[in-house]
């Protein structure tokens, strides 16, 4: 509401004014800012895409679920139950996410079936894509390294209710049947999508460039800024 109120309007105008004034430093400085802004911006029409991964029967769905505060996913003690990406809109601390769960893998062993391997490539597919990877390991499972280093992720216990022994410190700790840091999930969850929101709060109160047009000008407006001639 305070961008359709005139908040971004005015932005813009101040921006160019500053950059037909000559004054560089500061044009330059509104533009870095508004991009900054407009990278969380966009989100308000683009939910972040949160793609939950693991090996068969690591507890993804229940995980997911629990999230959701529904089930959406099938659970079943049987492993593999999950054989096909499913898409699941959730808001997390005020935010748009779609949750994503996969089909599990199975380590170094081959999938079962060609199903099961076309679930496993949809869900490689999916992680590739994703603003977010939340790997779920369960008791025991020794953390490896990421899949894709390009892609963010956030590495989570689950069955933690199960587990007498401790969890590492670079792990949460979760469990689905008790709700055992689920909250905690959430908010690191959103504490990586949006590191904005802890870094600087006063970003996101200002002007927030939220459409494709909107971002296309703010860069047609820095990009003049740069080909204009500083005073010697």
């Amino acid at each position: 509401s305070r961008q359709a109120s005139g908040l971004l309007d005015r932005a813009f105008e101040q921006l160019a004014a500053a950059l037909a004034g000559g004054d560089l430093t500061t044009a330059t400085a509104m533009a870095e800012r508004l991009r900054a802004a407009s990278r969380v911006g966009v989100r308000v029409t683009e939910p972040w895409r949160v793609v939950v991964v693991g090996e068969v029967n690591a507890g993804k769905s229940s995980l997911v679920n629990a999230l959701l505060g529904h089930g959406r996913s099938i659970v079943s003690p049987l492993p593999g139950t999950t054989r096909d990406v499913l898409i699941a809109p959730a808001v997390l601390a005020g935010w748009a996410v779609e949750l994503v769960d996969t089909a599990g893998t199975r380590g170094d062993r081959a999938a079962d079936s060609a199903t099961e391997r076309e679930g496993i490539a949809r869900g490689a597919e999916a992680a590739r894509r994703a603003d977010l990877v939340v790997r779920v390991l369960p008791p025991g499972a020794v953390p490896t390294a990421a899949a894709r280093p390009d892609v963010p992720e956030l590495v989570v216990r689950s069955k933690a209710d199960l587990a007498a022994a401790s969890h590492s410190a670079e792990t949460l700790a979760t469990s689905a049947a008790t709700g055992l840091g689920i909250e905690a999930l959430a908010d690191a969850i959103v504490a990586r999508l949006v590191p904005e929101e802890t870094a600087d709060p006063e970003l996101l109160a200002g002007p927030v460039p939220f459409t494709p047009r909107q971002i296309e000008i703010l860069e047609q407006v820095a990009a003049a800024a740069c080909t204009v001639p500083r005073d010697p």
